[in-house]
């Protein structure tokens, strides 16, 4: 017996770490961030079929079958983190699907790319099932809490976490970093509902465990007759049992976007906002730490957590770009000196060459200078030494105010529409 309970629990911790908890680092699950990453790999610039990014996600990063996969893609098409192509299923009274991977295309949606991989480089990689992978994805607001849906997962602990509009996380960041002094507060956005609960939302960012009041939206088309034009989150059964009960006439007219009609003599509208419009969300944020513990947090630590992850990834790219900066001032340095020395010794060999450099320079690295030109080329060849110095100020001005250079990006990132 105590066998047994020791393979449920370990069996309970993989499911946490590996499948239902996000990492705090991105709020992305690891399926969720390797789709994203396949959608990186194989459909950054244009449409592609879902079977090939689910084929690739499943045969370089996720070895848990193509369900899961096509699940998530599906789920970060509609949250607009890819763009869509295609019949990808609507909501109602009854959801439509989307149609099978073969016949849907989609593309990584450009602030993704810019959000996410513009520095995927400079993440640390490991492999954990199959090929190495980014650990997490590095972006000045955190992936995972960008949409209009809410995220769930169940192991050992439940989590239930809101989404956000991209806007609103950066006012909220803007304002936590220092940037901003007024403390605005920002609310989950869930499609098609609305809510104005200040006190929840607010809650919900200092602790992460709070009971939000939602609204559904619906318009009153008489006093007798509504229309609704969302699905309350979990609720679809109180619309229907609201109707039967009341003996309502109800009608799904929902496409693209929803549109349910309810007619009634005997409706009675502080009754029907009560029953159906009007419900609560009870979000409990759970995510791995670094080391991945499951630990409750409020988005307010979210979002200064990210930022941080960002900033060191942003300082260890600018860093590797001076390295390279220093490494082309030195090899232009030598080129002038390679070109002085034709034109006043009238040295007209690799090996004389070398012999007057290698006093002053690593022998293999003059060898790779002249590897990549031939002599006579380098007589002809220009070279402009301050605009590297310039590029050299640049990036260490940028390394130096690195919190405003992130700034700018937050302002850059404000302009894109998802």
């Amino acid at each position: 017996m105590e066998k047994i309970i020791e393979l449920y629990k370990e069996y309970g911790l993989y499911i946490t770490e590996n499948r239902a908890i996000p990492l705090m680092k991105d709020m992305l699950k690891p399926v969720d961030r390797r789709i994203l990453q396949s959608a990186y790999d194989v459909a950054r610039h244009n449409f592609t079929k879902a079977a090939k990014i689910v084929g690739h996600c499943i045969g370089n990063y996720h070895p848990h079958g193509d369900l899961s996969a096509y699940e998530s893609l599906v789920k970060n098409v509609k949250l607009k983190l890819c763009d869509e192509q295609g019949s990808w299923g609507s909501k109602g009274l009854v959801d439509t699907p989307a149609a099978a991977m073969r016949y849907t295309e989609t593309r990584l949606n450009k602030l993704t790319d810019k959000l996410a991989f513009t520095y995927i480089d400079s993440v640390p990689w490991d492999k954990f099932d199959y090929e190495i992978e980014p650990l997490y994805l590095s972006s000045v607001v955190p992936v995972g809490l960008i949409g209009d849906d809410v995220n769930y997962g169940i192991a050992f602990h439940t989590t239930l976490i809101p989404n956000y509009k991209i806007d609103d996380l950066i006012k909220r960041l803007k304002f936590l970093i220092g940037k901003d002094k007024k403390d605005i507060t920002i609310y989950p956005n869930l499609a098609d509902n609305k809510t104005t609960d200040e006190k929840g939302a607010r809650e919900l960012l200092k602790s992460g465990i709070s009971d939000v009041i939602f609204t559904v939206n619906h318009k009153i088309i008489s006093h007798n007759e509504y229309e609704i034009n969302g699905i309350p989150y979990g609720g679809r059964n109180k619309i229907k049992s609201f109707c039967e009960k009341n003996r309502l006439q109800l009608n799904d007219y929902s496409q693209k976007n929803v549109a349910i009609n309810i007619k009634g003599s005997n409706i009675v509208y502080q009754n029907f906002k009560k029953s159906v419009l009007e419900y609560k969300i009870a979000f409990h944020i759970y995510v791995l730490d670094d080391n991945l513990n499951v630990i409750s947090v409020g988005v307010d630590t979210i979002l200064l957590n990210t930022y941080s992850i960002y900033k060191k990834t942003l300082l260890n790219y600018l860093n590797k770009e001076r390295e390279k900066l220093l490494i082309k001032k030195e090899e232009y340095t030598i080129i002038l000196k390679i070109k002085n020395l034709i034109k006043t010794k009238n040295i007209n060999t690799t090996e004389e060459l070398i012999k007057e450099l290698k006093s002053e320079y690593e022998e293999s690295f003059i060898s790779t200078i002249l590897s990549k030109h031939s002599i006579s080329s380098l007589i002809n060849i220009n070279i402009n030494i301050n605009s590297v110095d310039d590029e050299i100020l640049k990036n260490k001005n940028s390394i130096d105010k690195i919190d405003d250079v992130i700034y700018q990006q937050l302002d850059e990132i404000s302009k894109f529409k998802i």
